[in-house]
């Protein structure tokens, strides 16, 4: 077969054009960092970077949960901290009291004390955060504590944390119900480890209750285990006329056992905190580790990225040089 100086012309063109063409190619992957600028490109390496992308928006919504729920946390642990400050205070001067050396003034003093406490109590509790309020439970949306105008009584969700109360005089619900009803509440979100419907543990609870912290019901003695209640109980004896240090000695022991009851519930949600701490950690490391395999999966390197293009234009231009070698001057390129 004998080959023209047409057909060497039309080959030569042909690839050239190749060479111009991995040259744009090349210099667009520089211009975008990308391996590859559409699907068709490099399929495989297209779907694993979409389910990198599909994880990082997951970690994404699964921080959000947590720095909500963190927010929520120090919103009430800065509540809760004011609150101890006030008993440690009210428990301290309470003591005095209890010796007996303060007189009708004194304890008068001592009572409003502890009822700008048991207002402070029912301010902080009725805290709230984007919002919602903290130690609402499940019903974030009104204020969480109230006081019956009529009975003094305190109530959580409109419902008295007295067994005495009222409105548990007979079932249903029973005051046991109830308060468990109360106590079970859960808002759970999702941290990256899902949630089944009923299953506590799959998700993070991230609902206060003031019920628990502030404890409910009366004890064998008909004492109250409500810490607002035992502090108004410690109040009515203080304004007593017949006030004696006998009288008052068990109301502070009790007092001393609804504060600790307090103080635990408090541990417990620093315990809460560093949990949401340790989780935030833990997807920040892991959307560290998926950004780097998608910056490997979808991303050049820069150098390399270089180093090939110098490489396609080494390329073409050796093309161009060649060009000059293979394509004879045709009559026309003398006469001009």
């Amino acid at each position: 077969m004998r080959v023209t100086s047409v057909m060497m012309g039309q080959a030569y063109k042909i690839n050239l054009n190749k060479a111009q063409s991995a040259l744009n190619d090349t210099a667009q992957s520089i211009y975008t960092e990308r391996k590859f600028q559409k699907i068709s490109d490099d399929p495989a390496a297209a779907s694993r970077a979409f389910q990198l992308r599909q994880e990082y928006s997951k970690l994404e919504s699964y921080e959000k949960n947590a720095k909500n729920a963190q927010g929520r946390l120090d919103t009430a642990d800065s509540a809760l901290q004011d609150i101890l400050s006030m008993l440690n205070t009210v428990k301290d001067r309470i003591v005095s009291a209890a010796n007996g050396t303060w007189g009708t003034d004194e304890r008068a003093i001592m009572a409003e004390e502890i009822k700008a406490t048991q207002r402070a109590i029912v301010q902080n509790m009725n805290l709230s955060f984007t919002g919602q309020y903290v130690f609402g439970g499940t019903q974030a949306g009104t204020p969480p504590l109230t006081i019956d105008p009529v009975t003094n009584e305190i109530l959580f969700q409109g419902k008295s944390l007295q067994s005495t109360s009222l409105q548990y005089a007979s079932p249903p619900p029973t005051f046991t119900d109830t308060m468990q009803d109360l106590m079970d509440q859960e808002i759970l979100v999702d941290f990256g480890y899902g949630i089944v419907p009923g299953v506590s543990s799959s998700g993070f609870d991230v609902s206060l209750s003031a019920a628990r912290f502030l404890g409910y019901g009366e004890d064998g003695a008909g004492k109250s285990n409500n810490l607002y209640n035992s502090l108004k109980e410690m109040t009515d004896l203080l304004e007593s006329p017949t006030f004696t240090q006998a009288d008052f000695a068990p109301y502070l022991d009790k007092f001393n056992e609804v504060h600790q009851n307090f103080l635990t519930n408090v541990t417990n949600m620093a315990a809460k905190s560093q949990t949401v701490e340790y989780t935030l950690n833990r997807i920040g490391d892991s959307m560290l580790a998926t950004v780097e395999k998608q910056n490997y999966v979808e991303f050049l390197d820069p150098a390399e990225a270089i180093t090939d293009w110098k490489w396609q234009e080494f390329a073409y231009r050796s093309a161009l040089a060649i060009g000059q070698q293979i394509l004879q001057p045709s009559l026309l390129d003398y006469l001009s």
